[in-house]
Formats: structure tokens, C-alpha cells, sequence
């Protein structure tokens, strides 16, 4: 929708915007667009072809594990800023060392990736609740002096389910490959005696 992303890149591309709470530091305009991301000092055009421009935020990359104190989809909640540090990031996995201080509210954090059901969070043997941010990008909750390594891991079930299925098919395609193999003699128990 042009609309929506004419609003995106000229009112929430800023600093304090929806495109910077989501952790977008670079962006993808189609050359017929015709706009680009505001305000023009947060952005640098890196690419400019045929088919579109490229730009980047300015200044160093987003965390891709961020605390967030406060958020307009829960406006009458409060977070404490957790410390966050040694980010792994991989294609269905995040690690990250986790330490909330003391207090009377949990930490929020944010994670710069899509969300998508199937998510699953782990704070050493406590499983905690991923949520997202109007089904964008997910938010966990961690309660307060919670320490340790968190892991947020892509697991929906149909990717289990169908993983088992996977290899199971796999085992009987072996077990049917061995037996064609196998002279009759070998492999069948003879009904002589």
C-alpha cells in the first residue's frame, strides 16, 4: 500500500518512530515511490539503481536484542531496562545474557526479527511467554533479578511434526533400499526345515 509507506518513511522513520522501534536501519524504496525516508539527517543513500534506492540509518547498527521501558501497545505498564549482552544471532535462534535488576516490574525485551507463531523463550529452565508488538516483531517478558542466558528459538510445531515425518520416511526408504539389495536367499529365513 503506497499510502502506508509514504507514512512510514515520511512520519516514523525517525529516530523516536515505529520503523526505529522495529530496528529497521536500512530500508528498500521502489524507484517508483518517489519518496524517501524522513527525516533526510537519520538516512544515507548507499545504492541508487533503475529498480530502487537503498539507505541506511545513520550511526551504528540496531541491537538486535533490545530492553524496552515502555511501549504504546501496554500504555499503562512500566518496564525496567535490563542489561543485555554477548547477542548470538542465528536464522532461528537468539542467545543472549540477560540481567534484570530487582524492582517491582519485569523487563521487556524487544528482538529485530519477524514475528511468526512458534516462537518459544527460555530463561535457563524457565520457560517465559513471547508475545509481539501488533504481530511484528516478538516481545518477551522477564521477570525482575531474573540473570542468565535467554533463548528465543523458532520452533513451531508443524516444523517439528514434519521433521519426524521427515525422517521416518527416510528410515523406511532405507530399510526397503537394503532389503532390494539383499539376495532372497540371505535375507529371507528359509522354510525347508
Amino acid at each position: 500500500d503506497p499510502s502506508t509507506g509514504e507514512y512510514l518513511l515520511n512520519y516514523q522513520a525517525g529516530a523516536d518512530g515505529e520503523l526505529a522501534k522495529l530496528g529497521v536501519d536500512g530500508i528498500v524504496v521502489a524507484r517508483e515511490m518517489g519518496f524517501s525516508p524522513r527525516p533526510e539527517s537519520d538516512w544515507e543513500l548507499v545504492v541508487s539503481t533503475d529498480e530502487g534506492n537503498v539507505f541506511h540509518r545513520r550511526g551504528a547498527p540496531f541491537a538486535r536484542v533490545r530492553p524496552v521501558v515502555s511501549i504504546d501497545s501496554r500504555p499503562d505498564e512500566q518496564f525496567l531496562s535490563a542489561t543485555i549482552s554477548r547477542i548470538n544471532d542465528s536464522r532461528n535462534r537468539v542467545e543472549a545474557d540477560v540481567d534484570v535488576p530487582p524492582g517491582n516490574h519485569p523487563a521487556l525485551l524487544s528482538f529485530s526479527r519477524p514475528y511468526f507463531r512458534g516462537y518459544q523463550a527460555r530463561l535457563g529452565n524457565q520457560k517465559l511467554a513471547v508475545s509481539s508488538y501488533r504481530g511484528l516483531f516478538p516481545l518477551v517478558e522477564v521477570p525482575a533479578n531474573a540473570h542468565g542466558q535467554l533463548i528465543l528459538v523458532y520452533r513451531p510445531s508443524w516444523l517439528i511434526w514434519g521433521t519426524g515425518a521427515a525422517v521416518a520416511c527416510g528410515l523406511v526408504l532405507l530399510l526397503g533400499f537394503m532389503l532390494a539389495l539383499c539376495p532372497a536367499r540371505l535375507c529371507l529365513p528359509s522354510s525347508d526345515h
